[in-house]
């Protein structure tokens, strides 16, 4: 049997910092003790922001 999935998979997740991360809480409360986060890296600013006020509050 293949991986199962939390839930169905999205094409982006897309919010204010602490919306992020409240979304991504999700995984650990799921049970989930391994996942792999990628912000898109197009941008620093955002790669900034969801290391800094994203990782920090979920680490």
């Amino acid at each position: 049997m293949g991986a199962r999935l939390l839930e169905p998979a999205r094409p982006a997740l897309s919010g204010t910092p602490a919306e992020v991360a409240e979304w991504v809480a999700g995984f650990g409360e799921a049970g989930a003790d391994t996942y792999i986060l990628m912000p898109p890296a197009n941008d620093r600013r955002t790669v900034e922001l969801f290391v800094d006020e994203v990782m920090d509050s979920v680490a």
